[in-house]
């Protein structure tokens, strides 16, 4: 977790928790789609329970993604996220920090 107000964690270009599901029928997470230097849109994709959902963000946006989930008889809900480009520190603001970065998650939880 990263200190940057607010507190985030940054994705590689895919990632992944596991959330305990207690029958809840949406998953959502709260994401920054990455600084205002990124060239094109911001692909994202959240995958859990064998259902989808794809947004397009322009950069330098905050969105809370929602993902309709199926009925099922599980205590755990592993939650997929996944940009279409991964990105560098270093290509957008130089400097020698080379992760390769999908978005900034802010919160994942079910409702």
């Amino acid at each position: 977790r990263e200190v940057w107000p607010p507190a985030v964690r940054w994705t590689a270009q895919e990632a992944m928790v596991t959330l305990r599901w207690g029958g809840e029928g949406a998953a959502k997470m709260r994401l920054y789609s990455g600084p205002p230097e990124l060239t094109g849109e911001v692909v994202v994709t959240l995958r859990a329970a064998g259902v989808k959902r794809t947004e397009v963000l322009a950069p330098d946006t905050w969105a809370t993604l929602e993902l309709e989930l199926p009925e099922a008889d599980a205590e755990t809900l592993e939650l997929s996220i996944a940009v279409a480009r991964a990105w560098t520190p270093a290509e957008v603001s130089g400097g020698a920090d080379t992760r390769e970065l999908g978005v900034a998650v802010r919160r994942a939880w079910l409702e």
